[in-house]
């Protein structure tokens, strides 16, 4: 009976956005590629059916199952969760009486063991859904491999689809009915994590708008001050978020971004926001639209000097462009003015390699500007790192060590200066410190910014040698 069912479920396409139901079997018609068309007595035997899977299930939890046997609980489980979400072209109440009959099935299988609380309602049955342990095992498991699930009319693969979406739902339902809190923090950490997981799916895949708007509460109702997550999997989010395709990125990225922000703003600083979004920006992995993204959200904040710098090197000329932008609102000499007929400005425009001609004329028009953009590298580490973690600052370690190696070039910025300014300091911090050098972008970010720092010991002078106190370049 129970493979009958199982054949049942997936063998029927219900799962259509919508299907018709045929009155006559002499009128029925099953053209390829049309939606599936159901006569009154397959909706009633798919009806019995559902009821079937319920009792299987409710009977079977009670009992230990073997492996065999619990995927095939599964199976039952996610056909009748997915078939709560079924429309019916030219007759409602035929998906109506679906659903009514896989909300039904729900409550009596899961409520096993314990009479049924309540009505036999949808949002009871989802109730059952979110509390239930089978039903967030599958959840987790489809959506950490949501990229690999075939979205078309393979019919298993197209209700695990639908299941996933319909248990987003149900999490997104009961999350948004009750305050944050300490009961509520375990629900929520699973709904981030699967969140975060078809999140990355975005920068391929187009969502339609009502799981855009799933997708959407379900980052914003897990992502809140009660269930605070650490920075590694804040940035994961917003890196994946500022990826995604254009047609998702206004639906589901603007929102989501946003709320991320405010969050981040009340549980630490509003300085916080700005600190994260150019690590982001300024990652080796972070593509060219996503930083264009990134620093067009930044533009309402107060940006720090290096990343702003650094950029100018970016080999993509809208980012350069926009990094000239943030820049205006620097003081001088750091300040630039694309309506000027300054030359500067269109040769850094035009060309990432003028990095080091617009480093010498800030400090042809103003000879502290060295100082303050080495003293600026120091504090983009000492403070962000501390905040970020080591492991997690390769953007603006990277932003560091562009400009550092910028400077090797120019007359104005002597070896002296830069080990007394900044690399001593740095070579220090390092030194001294752990960081997780595997990382992402660890040879172009954190690594990088050592070699440069290293490069200035050449000639350098040991005082003292068993405690290895450095002094500095013998020659500047």
């Amino acid at each position: 009976r129970v493979e009958a069912a199982l054949k049942i479920i997936e063998h029927w396409q219900l799962l259509a956005d919508t299907f018709k139901i045929v009155k006559k079997e002499s009128k029925r018609r099953r053209e390829k590629g049309k939606r599936p068309c159901l006569t009154v007595q397959e909706v009633t035997t798919i009806c019995n059916v559902m009821e079937l899977c319920g009792e299987v299930i409710g009977t079977s939890k009670k009992i230990s199952s073997d492996d065999e046997n619990e995927i095939i609980l599964q199976r039952l489980l996610m056909g009748i969760v997915a078939h709560l979400d079924v429309k019916c072209v030219n007759d409602p109440s035929c998906a109506l009486q679906i659903q009514d009959a896989c909300v039904k099935s729900l409550i009596n299988a899961l409520s096993a063991g314990t009479e049924p609380q309540g009505d036999y309602t949808l949002a009871v049955a989802r109730a059952l859904i979110v509390k239930d342990g089978m039903s967030q095992q599958l959840f987790q498991k489809i959506a950490y491999d949501h990229s690999t699930i075939n979205d078309g009319f393979v019919t298993q693969f197209f209700i695990q689809n639908k299941f996933l979406w319909v248990v987003l739902e149900s999490f997104n339902e009961y999350l948004e009915q009750r305050k944050p809190s300490d009961e509520t923090r375990p629900l929520a950490r699973i709904v981030f994590k699967c969140a975060l997981s078809i999140t990355e799916s975005l920068e391929t895949e187009t969502f339609s708008v009502a799981q855009s708007k799933h997708l959407t509460k379900a980052i914003q109702s897990s992502f809140n001050p009660m269930n605070i997550l650490d920075f590694k999997e804040t940035i994961s989010l917003f890196s994946s978020l500022a990826k995604v395709k254009e047609s998702n990125y206004l639906a589901i990225s603007v929102p989501c971004m946003q709320h991320i922000l405010n969050v981040v703003s009340s549980v630490h600083s509003p300085t916080h926001c700005p600190i994260m979004l150019m690590e982001i920006a300024t990652r080796p992995s972070t593509p060219a639209s996503a930083t264009l993204r990134l620093l067009q959200l930044l533009a309402p904040h107060p940006m720090n000097l290096v990343p702003s710098l650094s950029l100018l090197s970016h080999e993509d000329m809208a980012v350069r462009e926009q990094a000239l932008l943030l820049l205006s609102h620097q003081p001088p000499p750091f300040s630039t003015n694309a309506s000027s007929t300054c030359v500067t400005y269109s040769t850094v425009k035009m060309d990432p390699a003028n990095l080091t001609l617009f480093l010498t004329t800030c400090v042809q028009k103003s000879p502290t500007a060295v100082s303050q953009i080495l003293t600026e590298c120091v504090n983009v580490i000492m403070e962000y790192s501390e905040w970020l973690d080591n492991s997690l600052c390769v953007g603006l370690c990277r932003t560091v060590a562009i400009l550092l190696e910028a400077m090797e070039s120019s007359p104005f910025f002597p070896l002296g200066e830069r080990w007394l300014c900044a690399g001593y300091t740095l070579f220090d911090h390092f030194y001294n410190t752990s960081w997780d050098d595997d990382d992402d972008g660890g040879e172009h970010g954190i690594n990088y910014l050592i070699r440069v720092i290293l490069r200035m010991t050449k000639g350098l002078v040991v005082e003292q040698a068993a405690t290895t106190n450095l002094v500095g370049p013998k020659r500047s």
